[in-house]
């Protein structure tokens, strides 16, 4: 279990700062575009680069198309080949799934801007309890880039 700390900014802006429950910094992502990048302080290593799916594969030993993350965080339908969705009887989307990949993403528990999100896959599974959401327009300049740090191993 880890904190994620996520911001997005539409259409294609994402960070995600992740702790454990007692402090310790794990990752810091960041994509915006068609570039990403992300430092693992427990390894020494960085990436920054063009955004790839296997890029991500560092972090959770599997290729993983991060745009998704939007999509979950924002509540969207995934429009890209191969994805189907479907809503809920109040129209808010309830899951996307892509045979193909193997991948489905599922949406529930929703309470006001509770929901729960989890993504699975035979390789992982990934759930996302979100407690609040704030839509916020304006950023720094640098928020969706992660330096690269000193004496880190590039990957």
């Amino acid at each position: 279990m880890v904190n994620i700390d996520f911001l997005a900014q539409k259409p294609d802006a994402l960070r995600a700062d992740v702790t454990t429950p007692i402090g310790a910094h794990v990752i810091s992502f960041a994509q915006q575009g068609k570039k990403m990048s992300y430092v693992i302080p427990q390894r020494k290593s960085y990436y920054s680069g063009a955004l790839s799916n296997q890029a991500f594969s560092e972090l959770i030993s599997h290729s993983f198309d991060t745009t998704l993350l939007l999509h979950v965080l924002y509540d969207q339908p995934i429009t890209k080949k191969g994805w189907a969705c479907k809503n809920d009887i109040k129209n808010l989307i309830e899951s996307c799934v892509n045979k193909s990949q193997g991948l489905t993403i599922e949406w529930s528990q929703r309470r006001g801007v509770e929901k729960t999100v989890e993504i699975t896959h035979a390789a992982f599974e990934l759930q996302f309890q979100f407690h609040a959401f704030k839509e916020k327009s304006e950023f720094k300049q640098n928020t969706f880039e992660i330096p690269a740090p000193q004496n880190y191993k590039k990957l």
